[in-house]
């Protein structure tokens, strides 16, 4: 049987669970005497501060921080006859933790953005590369963006892909 608590738990000695109330203080004392560690100490012991720590989503986000080359990409003008067009976004990594891509999504089935799966050490580059295909499309000026999600500091990015594509002659 599973037991659930509203206001979080001590575990003790790693068998026993102390329910974080008004009482608590007094029976963790009496059960581990002066060593009792401070809520803010326990805290820092749970694997749930661990895996922020890590990844940083939380807390001192110098540690992981993302760097475009650029956030725009003008393919200019290109004719109907030749409608898929591509472009390369460079980013750094000017952190000192590993940076990830967790998603890269854009805002129309007529582009598809693809990018760096393995985590990018710091001081190193990495790519989203952008494929538009504008074949169906009607000729015109067109923007598109693409939002990237990742453990940086900035969690999310937004970056836009635009032209003309002119009518077949």
């Amino acid at each position: 049987m599973v037991k659930l608590y509203d206001g979080g738990v001590y575990l003790v000695n790693g068998t026993e669970i102390v329910e974080d109330n008004h009482d608590a203080e007094a029976i963790l004392k009496q059960k581990m005497g002066d060593g009792v560690p401070s809520k803010a100490e326990a805290a820092k012991n749970t694997i749930a501060y661990n895996i922020l720590q890590e990844h940083n989503t939380s807390g001192n986000m110098d540690k992981l921080k993302i760097k475009f080359d650029k956030l725009i990409h003008n393919f200019g003008s290109f004719e109907e006859s030749n409608p898929v067009q591509k472009a390369t976004f460079t980013f750094t990594n000017v952190g000192n933790k590993p940076l990830i891509i967790n998603q890269a999504i854009a805002s129309c089935g007529c582009t598809v953005p693809s990018y760096t799966k393995k985590p990018i050490a710091p001081g190193q580059k990495g790519q989203i590369s952008v494929t538009y295909n504008g074949k169906g499309m009607f000729p015109g000026h067109f923007k598109k963006s693409i939002t990237i999600r990742s453990n940086g500091n900035v969690e999310m990015s937004r970056l836009y892909i635009e032209g003309v594509m002119t009518e077949k002659k």
